[in-house]
């Protein structure tokens, strides 16, 4: 056998895997949040992998276990270097695995027919198996530039969004990457004919078209379910139609100081949102010491404290929800189709935020908020002014607690 030529072939091997590593993890980025910026991360990791793939060849682990093997580590990364939901790892880590099996069950099968060997000779022969590395590789670099050109990443981002759909489509992937563990498994049995070489082969591709046709279904699903989120938009923008025709037009759903909506556009909205037996959560923000402010450095700077917590709050709250000022120092912000738990993150996301920006803003007071969350599920019988006392009394159980924290430290 010619040393130069395996050496060579599994040096292209390696640069192939390692641009495809960098392939695959770029294109994580536009669909799940990474925790680190900058390209030094994916290509430590995309090194790592190279070394990885090297031990394990080198150890002729058997085939079952090595795909095993590369899920857990691909998790692994995905939890290290992408900030997401657990759900939406499993979706990228499963969805590239399958990929990468399939191809190559596609490539082995392909090459044990055109050279007549079984796949276990195939795995067995240094140049035969570094060829269909390099193989695979180029074909998954390719399909992946293809794939992106024809399935937007806005659309994915659709499905990870819709954790119903997505959960249907992580279990379709676990069961199908287990049907390729246990089929691999014949990879290390020495067939003397062509039947396993071609049953592999057509059960890749079955499983390609199970794949993009479970795809190509959710992606309908989703989009459809888009299209009716964007109609709550329209519906929100009668609601300001119809309050036009009702009252006079001097009455505006907007405050003069902020320029966000007012308390009439809450309170309407609120109880759009009631009669129609949405789910959503309502969050009751204080603007704390204001009155401190107004007293001890006059009113301009008081106004200047709420407009700047207003554009805060503004850029953590966006698309669906509404952001209105209701009082003097008091702002309701609703979360059309948001639980509770997830209000309450955004809430103390909120928080921190202004914390953050205190810290970084030089004035003779320090900004804080206090804030409380309600939750109403579909066709809860309540009224609008019962959530509302609800959040203030949690906002104000909040204030007392925060107070009491900052005595003690």
């Amino acid at each position: 056998m010619n040393t130069n030529l395996v050496i060579m072939l599994k040096v292209i091997s390696f640069i192939m895997i390692f641009i495809y590593n960098l392939q695959m993890f770029f294109y994580s980025d536009t669909i799940i949040d990474r925790r680190f910026k900058g390209k030094v991360p994916y290509i430590i990791v995309s090194i790592i992998n190279i070394k990885l793939i090297y031990l394990v060849l080198y150890l002729r682990i058997f085939v079952a276990f090595m795909y095993l093997i590369f899920i857990v580590i691909l998790f692994i990364e995905f939890i290290i270097l992408y900030d997401s939901e657990v759900m939406a790892i499993v979706f990228g880590v499963k969805n590239f695995i399958l990929h990468i099996t399939l191809v190559r069950m596609l490539v082995l099968s392909i090459f044990s027919i055109i050279f007549d060997s079984s796949i276990y000779n195939i795995l067995d022969n240094k140049i035969l198996y570094t060829m269909s590395i390099i193989i695979s590789t180029i074909l998954l670099s390719i399909f992946l530039v293809i794939f992106n050109s024809i399935v937007k990443s806005k659309n994915i981002k659709l499905i990870i969004k819709n954790k119903e759909q997505l959960k249907y489509l992580d279990i379709f992937l676990i069961i199908m990457n287990l049907y390729i563990v246990i089929t691999s498994i014949l990879y290390n049995k020495n067939f003397v004919n062509n039947l396993v070489s071609i049953l592999i082969l057509s059960t890749s591709i079955m499983i390609f078209l199970a794949l993009y046709n479970l795809l190509n279904r959710t992606l309908k699903i989703v989009v459809m379910g888009e299209y009716k989120r964007k109609s709550i938009n329209l519906e929100y923008e009668l609601i300001k139609n119809k309050a036009n025709q009702r009252q006079l037009e001097s009455i505006a759903f907007v405050d003069e100081l902020t320029g966000i909506y007012n308390r009439r556009f809450a309170m309407l909205s609120l109880e759009y949102l009631l009669e129609n037996n949405f789910e959503f959560s309502i969050c009751f923000i204080d603007i704390d010491r204001l009155k401190y402010v107004n007293d001890i450095l006059g009113h301009n700077e008081g106004d200047e404290y709420i407009k700047t917590i207003s554009d805060i709050i503004s850029i953590e709250f966006y698309g669906d929800d509404r952001v209105c000022r209701i009082g003097g120092d008091e702002f309701l912000i609703l979360l059309p189709n948001c639980d509770e738990k997830s209000a309450l993150k955004r809430a103390k996301d909120l928080f921190e935020r202004v914390v953050y920006q205190s810290k970084n803003i030089k004035k003779e007071y320090v900004m804080s908020i206090s804030y409380g969350v309600t939750h109403v599920n579909k066709n809860e019988n309540v009224t609008p002014s019962h959530i509302i006392d609800l959040a203030d009394k949690r906002m104000y159980k909040f204030k007392k607690n925060n107070k009491k924290s900052r005595e003690n430290y």
